[in-house]
C-alpha cells in the first residue's frame, strides 16, 4: 500500500487583463497561470486542468481549453493539478478580471496650413492617467498638443487600470495657391474672359478686381487693360494676389490734341514688349510700325495727318496666334 501526498501547488494571482473591444469579455490564455500554480513542480509529471464550475471539477467534466473566452466579469476559474504517477489531485481557484480599455472617440480629418504661423490645437478626451503622443510629448494632463505641420499624429492613453488605447488624428495639408497659367480670350470688346489654372493642396476660391469670391476659376465680361485676381485658400492658409492683363484695342481715336484719345494703342500691350504691330490703310499699304512700349499711333504718315477713315492692324506676339482688326480714325 502506497500512501502519497497531493501535489503542493500555489494559489496564483488573479489573471487581470485589459479588454480589447469594450465588451468586458476577452479570449484569455488560462495556461499562462500554469507556472505559478505548479510553483516549481515538474510540468512533465503534473497535469493542469481548468473548469468553469466547482461541480465540473469535482466530476472531472467539461474541461476548459488552455485558451478560453470569458462569459462573465470577473469570472472564477477552478483548476486542478494531477500528479501523473500517483494520480493525487490538488485544487486551486483564481479569478479572471477584465479591466476596461480607455475609450477614445473617432475624429474627422482636420486641415493644417503648411508651415503655419499660428499652431493648431488637437485634443482627445481628458481624465486618463497618461498621454503619450507620437511627437514625443507625454504627461498626465497632456490630452491636447499644438501642431504646425500636416501629418498623422497618434496618441496612446493609459487609464487607472494600466489599460491602453490609441487614436490617430490626421492633419491634411493646405497652402496658398500657385498660379500655373492664366488663359485669356482677348480682343472681344468688353466680353473678354480669363481662366486661372492653379495648383496646391488647398481648396481655393477666386475674385477679380475686388469682386465677390467664387468657386469657379473662370471669369467673363472683362474689359481691356490690367486686372487683379485674388485666389484665397478656403482653409485660411493665405491669399495670392496677382495682376494680369487683358489685351484689346481702341475701336476709334481722335488725334486732335485735345488730350482725349489722341493716340491709338493696344491696351495692356506693354506686358509684351516683343510684340510686332503694323498699321495699314484700307488698301493694305503699310503706314506705321508701332512700338509696344510707346504712346501709340498719332494718325500720321510721314508726319502728315491722315484723313478720317478705317484703318487695319496686325499684332504678332511670339507663341500666340496672329491678331487682325480694324479701327476708326475720326477728326
Amino acid at each position: 500500500l502506497l500512501v502519497a501526498n497531493p501535489p503542493v501547488i500555489a494559489t496564483p494571482n488573479d489573471l487581470v487583463l485589459c479588454d480589447d473591444d469594450f465588451d468586458g469579455f476577452l479570449n484569455v490564455s488560462l495556461s499562462s497561470q500554469n507556472v505559478d500554480i505548479l510553483n516549481g513542480l515538474d510540468p512533465a509529471l503534473h497535469q493542469v486542468r481548468f473548469y468553469a464550475t466547482d461541480a465540473d471539477r469535482t466530476q472531472e467534466q467539461s474541461t476548459l481549453g488552455n485558451t478560453y473566452t470569458t462569459t462573465q466579469n470577473p469570472q472564477r476559474i477552478y483548476a486542478s493539478v494531477t500528479e501523473i504517477r500517483t494520480l493525487c489531485v490538488a485544487d486551486v481557484e483564481f479569478d479572471v478580471i477584465i479591466n476596461p480599455r480607455p475609450m477614445l472617440a473617432a475624429q474627422d480629418d482636420i486641415v493644417v496650413c503648411v508651415d503655419a504661423v499660428n499652431p493648431t490645437r488637437i485634443s482627445v478626451e481628458a481624465g486618463f492617467d497618461l498621454y503619450e503622443w507620437s511627437t514625443g510629448e507625454m504627461g498626465a494632463a497632456l490630452n491636447s498638443i499644438e501642431i504646425d505641420q500636416p501629418g498623422a499624429y497618434t496618441v496612446t492613453v493609459t487609464n487607472s487600470f494600466g489599460c491602453q488605447n490609441s487614436l490617430t488624428i490626421t492633419a491634411l495639408p493646405s497652402d496658398i495657391a500657385v498660379i500655373d497659367d492664366i488663359i485669356t480670350e482677348d480682343f472681344r470688346n468688353g466680353d473678354n474672359t480669363a481662366q486661372f489654372i492653379v495648383s496646391g493642396p488647398g481648396d481655393y476660391e477666386f475674385s477679380v478686381d475686388n469682386g465677390a469670391f467664387q468657386d469657379s476659376n473662370f471669369f467673363s465680361g472683362l474689359y481691356k487693360g490690367f486686372h487683379t485676381v485674388r485666389i484665397r485658400d478656403k482653409n485660411g492658409c493665405g491669399t495670392l494676389t496677382q495682376e494680369f492683363v487683358v489685351l484689346d484695342y481702341q475701336r476709334f481715336f481722335t488725334p486732335n490734341n485735345d488730350g482725349f484719345h489722341d493716340y491709338w494703342t493696344l491696351d495692356g500691350i506693354t506686358t509684351s514688349p516683343e510684340a510686332v504691330i503694323f498699321i495699314y490703310d484700307r488698301y493694305g499699304k503699310l503706314l506705321h510700325q508701332m512700338a509696344p512700349l510707346g504712346p501709340g499711333w498719332d494718325g500720321t504718315y510721314l508726319n502728315a495727318p491722315l484723313p478720317s477713315s478705317t484703318y487695319w492692324f496686325t499684332l504678332q506676339i511670339p507663341n500666340k496666334p496672329l491678331v487682325k482688326g480694324y479701327f476708326a480714325l475720326k477728326r
